[in-house]
């Protein structure tokens, strides 16, 4: 294809992913209800969008395909076939097919385009069979309805690609032309309405790929037209007489190639331009849009060649204007909350009548009408919200300077009573004429600027109120800018769930309620990982088979229900299936068996302690490992990737009746709810997800275990650590009064950080702090208040690691004033390697993590090291001068000094001999270089810490 164009290749990606979902989830839904074929016209839609793109782009064995699908979902309509779960396999093999045809660089790219060819007659010979007698491979021709385009002006050619564009656009031009002819008639209903706009979306799209920006404009004013007749429920004449002028210009061939000629007659273009003013339409699919950039602007030159046989589209009167306000334009106001889905149980899984049954599928959520769509980068979401949020605190300013007008109002009161005294001391020791003159005009002076005060203060009391107003909206909106549906991130969960069940010989499928629950898109992306581990194991381990589901009175068919509200401000996600449950009787014998309890421990724990047990890294019910499941890791890195979101995940189930995973997660990343605490004089804020409890501890309710306070809480012991021993701050003084303590929880156990006091809770625009000073302990982020202070946001992950480090050195049980004469020591790492940029890039990432860093260029000097210090832990390399890292490792461990130090070796060297020799020599973990950079190489320093403390090795 010569002069191809690649902008016109991305605009047929985008076109092929947005209808090949729309195709997907039409044809579940399909397969799940075959008799219910009322949307087989948007599958038919969204195949013929594809077609013409396909077209244009001159993909035409994408043409012939998804002409085939069109053509199957046209018989289905009409009923002259039925739908059977093997037909809907073969179909949706077809679409897999299409979604492919976006790898290919360019038509041009043979290998490619050649590979998806081969895989093109199979499919389509399938195709043919659900058709039954074959039919044509090539497009039909045009509907009866659709007249052929009228004949260029003489002198005046259209272009290739405009005739490829009438070519495809015949289909939808019939549509918006039997809609006219209903108009006229009063005979529109409101299907009819939604038929027109999705055809004449199609026909931007198209004149958008063709680049014919007049195609598009004439396409635009139909959408707006329209969209008015759907507002009002009624065409009126005029709405009629601009759609009949639209779609007539659309159908003329001449009147569209004179526009990309740049030989439009300037009446026409008056003309529609005043229809455009009334019927604003979709100006993202205009010819004067931002990405028709490239296009050549039109020149309007009336001449006779272009002005045959075209009628001037006569605007209507200007009194006559109804403005319409597009309902896509609407998607940024705010709107009342809905109340979340019922919650659905097992009971309402099993169908009891007396329970919650949740809403059908395929409902409100199923369709959700399509909204316009600009691109825009997260860098500049991201500095909007900056932006956003410094406009918001520097209108916060504006109070407390109001406020201060107040205090000098009265100072000014306070002047005047003094003077008043003044005045009355006066008249009593003698009548001085020029002492009660120059204390009048005192007065007069006072009261002057007493009234202009009043002025300025109520001035600027409602300035102060209309600016704080107007940031606080310009603040949401950047907020909601940054939401998106969560359907967005789970399109492809109902395919998921039906493949992974038939591949493992069962029968599932999904329902999703509350799709346009609203998430922050970073939250939604790092979600579906989680969600992907949860819907695998309820296919793998909760859904039975048909014959197992059928002997216990259970449909053969497996029902997951996958449910997204807002709650309390927080997002709730709630995952169901109807499968066999949790067996706790394996999870005890697991525990056992791993060695993790002894058989008495085991049994003393409840059911939700056992079923808790699953989030434990690597442990797994499965006895055997296959690639969807008995690795032990998947619950692991749900409840970290939820953790680290700020949420939370819960698990329950019912033996023999399905299980129930809960998450709740902050509806944003870019605003959290925190409460904020002073420490040492400084503020800090605590997110309010990760607080269990506040509680206001007296003097005498405290206790001491093991030379640790503590105090009792819910009939737990709660240790009790001051907050500027584990931030590293200076003591303050001790007040003799009760202790404000805050109760953080991880998946160990409680422990309640000491404050000295509690400010309220805040909505806080998260910053995040430079990479330049890497990974702060104990701190996640930072913000800004709004009287101007900097805030830094606790890590409460870092601070309760932090505080089990201090718990084992002893630390926590020193006395105030023995923390006053000594500051918390970082752990200290020992790095040997003679290379300087390995041994720079290794002290970077672990001061970075925050740790204490001493290097040494050889196994030598770092055995004079550690004679003269002491350290947490030696990482050495295998190959080095003067002493190697083995025997550098051997000779450490001859010392009964360092008897438990950890020792971790690293080498370029991946075979196992030396793996072998590394943790024969001593080594407690031998690590290649290539895996320094990754965070598991940190993550397996801090458990070697760990364990070297538990096992009470410490140094300092």
């Amino acid at each position: 294809m010569t002069g191809f164009d690649p902008s016109m290749l991305d605009l047929f990606r985008q076109e092929l992913e947005t209808q090949s979902e729309e195709l997907t989830a039409g044809l579940l839904r399909l397969e799940q209800a075959p008799t219910e074929t009322g949307h087989v016209a948007t599958l038919m839609r969204a195949a013929h969008s594809i077609k013409g793109a396909a077209r244009i782009v001159g993909f035409t064995d994408a043409v012939r395909l998804a002409h085939d699908l069109e053509d199957c979902f046209e018989l289905l309509k009409s009923g002259q076939v039925e739908l059977v779960a093997a037909d809907c396999d073969v179909l949706l093999a077809g679409v897999d097919l299409l979604r492919r045809y976006k790898e290919p660089s360019s038509p041009e790219d043979t290998e490619a385009v050649e590979a998806l060819a081969r895989e093109i007659e199979p499919m389509l010979s399938r195709i043919a069979g659900l058709r039954g007698p074959a039919g044509p491979t090539e497009p039909e021709p045009a509907p009866a309805t659709s007249a052929e385009p009228a004949s260029p002006p003489l002198g005046l050619s259209i272009p290739p690609m405009a005739r490829q564009f009438f070519d495809a656009a015949r289909g939808p031009q019939g549509v918006l032309e039997k809609l006219v002819r209903d108009a006229k008639l009063g005979e529109v209903t409101a299907s009819a309405i939604d038929e027109g706009l999705g055809a004449a979306t199609r026909i931007a799209s198209l004149a958008r790929l063709a680049g014919l920006p007049t195609a598009r404009r004439l396409a635009s004013l139909a959408i707006g037209v329209l969209e008015a007749i759907r507002s009002r429920g009624m065409p009126e004449s005029q709405d009629v007489e601009a759609l009949e002028a639209a779609v007539r210009m659309l159908g003329d061939a001449g009147n569209v190639a004179a526009a990309a000629a740049g030989e439009l007659p300037v009446d026409v273009e008056e003309g529609l331009a005043t229809w455009e003013r009334i019927f604003p339409g979709d100006r993202a699919a205009q010819g004067n849009g931002g990405d028709d950039r490239a296009t050549p602007e039109l020149t309007p030159a009336p001449t006779p060649a272009a002005t045959k046989d075209l009628a001037p589209v006569r605007p209507p009167s200007t009194d006559l204007v109804v403005p319409v306000e597009r309902a896509a334009e609407k998607v940024h106001t705010e709107a009342p909350l809905e109340a979340p889905p019922s919650a659905v149980g097992l009971a309402a899984l099993r169908g009891r009548p007396d329970e919650v049954t949740p809403s059908a599928p395929g409902k409100a959520d199923a369709l959700p009408q399509p909204g316009r769509f600009v691109r825009i980068t997260s860098e500049n979401l991201d500095r909007l919200m900056g932006l956003a949020g410094e406009s918001l605190v520097q209108a916060n300013w504006l109070q407390p300077f109001a406020d201060s007008l107040v205090a000098l109002k009265s100072s000014q009161y306070s002047l005047s009573v003094q003077l008043e005294r003044l005045r009355e001391v006066y008249g009593e020791t003698g009548d001085d004429g020029r002492a009660n003159e120059l204390l009048r005009g005192a007065f007069t002076e006072l009261e002057g600027g007493q009234e202009l005060m009043n002025e300025r203060i109520a001035e600027m009391e409602q300035y102060a109120r209309r600016s704080a107003s107007l940031s606080d909206r310009l603040y949401r909106e950047v907020v909601r800018s940054r939401m998106r549906p969560i359907a967005d991130g789970i399109r492809g969960f109902p395919r998921l769930v039906r493949d992974l069940a038939r591949k493992l010989g069962k029968s599932a499928h999904l329902e999703i309620e509350g799709e346009q629950t609203e998430v922050d898109r970073d939250i939604l992306d790092r979600l579906e990982a989680p969600l992907n581990h949860l819907l695998r194991n309820a296919v793998d381990h909760g859904i039975e088979t048909p014959e197992e589901r059928t002997r216990n009175g259970k449909q053969p068919q497996g029902r997951i229900v996958l449910q997204a509200a807002h709650r309390a401000g927080m997002l709730w996600i709630r995952l169901v299936d109807d499968g066999q449950g949790i067996n706790v009787e394996r999870i005890r014998e697991r525990i056992v068996s791993g060695s993790i309890l002894d058989g008495d421990a085991a049994e003393a724990l409840s059911e939700d302690e056992l079923i808790d047990y699953l989030f434990t890294p690597g442990f797994s019910t499965t006895s055997s490992v296959s690639e969807i499941s008995g690795r032990g890791v998947g619950l692991d890195v749900v409840r970290s990737t939820v953790g680290s979101l700020g949420g939370s995940i819960h698990a329950s189930s019912e033996a023999g009746q399905g299980t129930i995973f809960e998450l709740e997660l902050p509806l944003t990343l870019s605003v959290v709810r925190a409460l904020l605490v002073e420490i040492s004089g400084e503020p800090f804020a605590v997110p309010v997800t990760r607080l269990e409890q506040i509680l206001r501890v007296e003097k005498e309710e405290e206790f001491t275990v093991q030379g640790r306070r503590c105090c009792s809480w819910n009939g737990h012991n709660i240790g009790l650590v001051p907050a500027e021993l584990v931030l590293d701050l200076e003591p303050t003084e001790d007040s003799g009064g009760a202790t404000n303590v805050l109760v953080l929880r991880d998946r160990n156990g409680r422990v309640g950080l000491c404050v000295d006091r509690l400010e309220g809770e805040h909505d806080l625009v998260v910053r995040p702090i430079t990479k330049r000073l890497g990974k702060l302990p104990d701190v996640s982020a930072a913000a800004v208040l709004p009287d101007g202070r900097i805030v830094l946001i606790i890590d409460v992950d870092d601070v309760i690691r932090n505080i089990s480090r201090l718990n084992v050195t002893g630390r926590l049980a020193a006395g105030r004033e023995q923390r006053k004469s000594i500051k918390l020591l970082r752990q200290r790492v020992l790095v040997a390697d003679d290379s300087e940029s390995v041994r720079e890039l290794e002290c970077r990432l672990l001061e970075n993590r925050g740790y204490e860093t001493h290097s040494a260029v050889d196994g030598e000097d770092a055995l004079t090291a550690l004679a003269a210090s002491q350290f947490d832990l030696l990482i050495t390399d295998a190959d080095m001068p003067k002493v190697n890292g083995f025997e550098l490792i051997r000779r450490v461990r001859s010392i009964p000094a360092f008897d438990g130090l950890p020792i971790v070796m690293v080498s370029y060297n991946e075979t196992e001999d030396y793996s072998h020799r590394a943790l024969e020599a001593g080594a407690d973990r031998y690590v290649t270089k290539s895996q320094i950079t990754t965070g598991a190489w940190l993550d397996s320093i801090e458990e070697l810490l760990e364990g070297a403390a538990d096992a009470g090795r410490d140094r300092s």
